[in-house]
């Protein structure tokens, strides 16, 4: 029993791009024929390095970070420098889809605080929750586990976008996450980006679950809401709710072990006044 959090994990050690067989020196010496900006981005690939000097608001994602990587390469720099979310490996080509930010971070963090929070009566027993964090590093193929470590399918995704486009959040979602025999729920949050420092003005939530499904293909959102994020604070508890039915949150469970139907709610709820709160919250004192 798990959930995935699709966080752009912040904290890099040192490494970025390779479209060649040849490795870039990382000095502070910039090669005469490589404009500054493209080679302050190459050090995402090469060393891990996420610079400043890279100019990254700058990019128009999707952003082509690497070409002509192998798999296994991917996975194994992914893994390394704990790049999850950020990245996507298709046909040999590293794409960047979501870049690192703050409002992503507090997101993910006040969204699986929630549920955490509401199966912790579980906590130490065998119907315990898992949070795997940022398991998915493969796209384009359908491998047997949800990434190259061999981790189990969750059974709740949690998708945050945040530089990255509805379309493509919400393509990765049905056609990856949601596809038959993976993850059974998956709760999806688009954050409208703004200026570096800047409060978020807006975010979008869906809620999709494959109990729902009309054909292979297409099924709509469960729950599907927005609301706006700046001051004052006039949505109130219980205005925005996902709930998370116990029989899709132990879906899959080992014949050994029963749904704690007696211990946790059904549905488990979650409530979306708090996340926008934690947001609120982190950017009050900068206003």
């Amino acid at each position: 029993m798990s959930i995935y959090t699709g966080s752009a994990n912040t904290s890099f050690s040192s490494f970025a791009t390779r479209t060649s067989a040849s490795t870039v020196d990382s000095t502070d010496a910039v090669p005469e024929r490589m404009p500054n900006c493209n080679y302050y981005r190459n050090l995402w690939w090469d060393k891990g390095e996420l610079s400043s000097k890279a100019e990254w608001d700058k990019v128009t994602l999707p952003y082509k970070l690497a070409v002509g990587v192998t798999l296994n390469e991917y996975e194994r720099r992914v893994e390394e420098f704990n790049v999850h979310g950020c990245w996507e490996w298709t046909n040999g080509d590293v794409i960047i889809y979501e870049l690192p930010s703050e409002p992503h971070e507090i997101c993910i963090g006040a969204i699986t605080e929630e549920l955490m929070d509401a199966v912790r009566p579980v906590k130490g027993t065998n119907a315990q929750i898992y949070s795997l964090g940022s398991t998915r590093t493969r796209a384009g193929v359908s491998p047997h586990t949800s990434d190259g470590l061999d981790c189990p399918w969750p059974n709740i995704v949690v998708e945050v976008a945040y530089t990255e486009s509805v379309e493509h959040v919400l393509e990765k979602v049905k056609n990856y996450w949601l596809k038959p025999n993976r993850a059974h729920d998956a709760i999806v949050v688009k954050i409208d980006p703004v200026p570096a420092g800047d409060r978020p003005i807006c975010m979008k939530v869906w809620h999709y679950c494959v109990s729902d499904r009309v054909t292979r293909n297409l099924f709509p959102a469960r729950d599907k809401f927005d609301f706006g994020l700046h001051p004052p604070l006039t949505m109130q508890p219980g205005a925005f709710l996902i709930d998370i039915q116990l029989d899709c949150l132990y879906h899959g469970l080992k014949s050994n072990i029963q749904i704690p139907r007696n211990i946790l709610p059904n549905p488990i709820v979650l409530d979306f006044f708090y996340v926008k709160r934690a947001i609120a919250e982190m950017f009050e004192d900068r206003e």
